[in-house]
């Protein structure tokens, strides 16, 4: 249902294994996540960008420092970016392969924030999932949801 999508969007692949399979072996799980990765990039087709936001990291790209905090793989986020044009609007990409803790914990923002040389109270996160709103709020950043 959309309940439940809503419920677990944003969380890593790794952890929502667990949350809705938690006695799948950890060979069935790499296996499923390797299933998931192929056909992720099968459905780079239907992805519809967000517009505005894409226009608003271009024009700030050239006056601040941007980086991407995601729970995606480096693998999937690297394909997806590139794909789309966009690795080079970030100074800065943190995936799920870079952290130890997943959103909401802040680890991934905290270490955006570290390599950009900001302080977490000057940075403004852009987040379109409960656990990245809640991960923001817990790196004591300020943030705007993003509606797709």
């Amino acid at each position: 249902t959309e309940e439940e999508y809503e419920q677990y969007f944003g969380l890593g692949t790794p952890e929502l294994i667990k949350e809705l399979a938690p006695d799948m072996t950890e060979q069935e799980a790499l296996n499923l996540r390797k299933l998931k990765t192929e056909y992720y990039k099968k459905t780079f087709q239907s992805i519809k960008l967000n517009r505005p936001l894409i226009q608003l990291l271009k024009s700030a790209m050239h006056t601040h420092s941007i980086g991407l905090a995601t729970m995606g793989s480096k693998k999937n986020a690297m394909s997806l970016l590139d794909h789309f044009g966009l690795t080079d609007y970030f100074d800065y990409i943190v995936t799920r392969d870079d952290v130890e803790k997943a959103k909401p914990d802040p680890e991934c923002f905290l270490k955006v924030a570290t390599h950009l040389g900001a302080m977490p109270e000057d940075c403004l996160v852009f987040e379109d999932s409960t656990f990245g709103i809640e991960a923001a709020v817990n790196a004591d950043m300020d943030y705007i949801k993003i509606e797709m």
